[in-house]
């Protein structure tokens, strides 16, 4: 259903990796980032990074958990699968 991101411990250290977590929210895949152990300073980097990515195609990130986030385009919201799956996680 959606790719996920997890335990990054730093940011990516190259930034082409960054791109390729865009590209694949781009591509239609919803990625579930679990930036729990970055520092505040990364995750802010990261939070504010795939917003633009995701504003650009009408979507917006959803916060899931404390440091959990799903970024997705606004076509894969259409269905309601997605707002399901975030409504499961914050029972």
């Amino acid at each position: 259903m959606f790719v996920k991101i997890s335990d990054y411990k730093q940011l990516p250290q190259k930034l082409t990796e960054l791109f390729k977590i865009a590209d694949t929210v781009l591509s239609g895949k919803p990625v579930l980032a679990n930036l729990d152990q970055l520092s505040v300073a990364d995750c802010n980097y990261i939070l504010a990074f795939m917003s633009g990515v995701v504003y650009a195609k009408d979507g917006s990130p959803v916060k899931v958990g404390d440091r959990l986030f799903l970024f997705a385009r606004k076509e894969e919201f259409e269905d309601g699968s997605l707002d399901d799956y975030v409504e499961d996680q914050k029972i």
